[in-house]
């Protein structure tokens, strides 16, 4: 049914575009005035669309399935998907100062070379060659291959439009906004994950997050912290099971995480850390 009026349509023409809604993938018709529309599931939609893990994330079509009205969300091939996801995120960077950078925690260590502790680990970005690899120790790439996903996740963190370097409190997924609608997924790619994986008892679990170099936290059976960048701590809480229940595990994450991700990479650095942990 079109509710549109006739009157103004016809004195102000008008262009529209056909957009496919990020978080359900519904159709949406966005006109050439507006900016954003907000879908029925209460997504805003984009004219151009804000990078999304569903962009480059090769679980995707995993995660949001490929009949239906999810058809259209369906992603391209993978080394696509990855190549282009990564390209924006440089050209971001690029687009930071020296000071920007540092701000959050890279180190100088060359002509638009940068180095970034990870986890246990310290990335080299090169930003005049476009690439991230391992350090070496020495401002050199290692010969140790790093994960395309944490290439994109390093990319994005140091190139967040407006970071909040400090955090007031540990919020959990759920709380996040807008993560209500990637709750399955995020159950079963990350919670599930762990808990099948290095979560599935308490000697592997905390091998597992020492070996990562996380400190202890207060919560849950165990509880650990864990620097994923220099300014953006994550934890996870594990929680002993019964004789009638499995173990569980749960993410505090601080309460200034959506001002360097998009709710869609929360979920794909939760996937990323947990992969890590084995």
């Amino acid at each position: 049914m079109d509710l549109k009026c006739p009157g103004r349509m016809a004195s102000s023409p008008k262009s529209s575009a056909v957009v496919a809604c990020p978080s359900c993938g519904r159709e949406v018709e966005l006109f050439d005035d507006e900016p954003r529309v907000r879908c029925r599931c209460g997504q805003f939609v984009y004219r151009q669309a804000l990078p999304s893990c569903v962009q480059w994330c090769a679980s995707a079509s995993l995660c949001l399935g490929e009949a239906g009205p999810m058809e259209s969300m369906k992603p391209p091939e993978k080394q696509t998907n990855y190549q282009q996801a990564y390209e924006r995120a440089f050209h971001a960077v690029r687009r930071r100062s020296r000071d920007d950078l540092i701000a959050l925690g890279a180190r100088e260590v060359g002509t638009v070379r940068y180095e970034l502790p990870v986890l246990d680990q310290v990335f080299l970005i090169d930003v005049g060659a476009g690439t991230v690899a391992l350090s070496d120790g020495l401002g050199r790439a290692a010969s140790a291959p790093l994960r395309i996903e944490w290439q994109i996740l390093a990319l994005r963190y140091l190139s967040a439009p407006a970071p909040r370097m400090d955090f007031g409190k540990w919020v959990s997924f759920a709380e996040l906004p807008g993560a209500k609608v990637y709750d399955p997924v995020y159950r079963g790619r990350v919670l599930g994950r762990l808990v099948a994986t290095a979560g599935r008892d308490r000697e592997t679990f905390v091998e597992a997050c020492q070996r990562l170099g996380a400190e202890r936290f207060e919560g849950g059976d165990e509880g650990f912290r864990f620097q994923v960048f220099p300014r953006l701590p994550v934890a996870i809480l594990w929680f002993a099971g019964d004789d009638e229940l499995k173990p569980g595990v749960s993410f505090p994450y601080p309460d200034n995480i959506l001002s360097f991700f998009s709710v869609e990479d929360v979920v794909v650095l939760s996937e990323s850390l947990a992969r890590r942990l084995g």
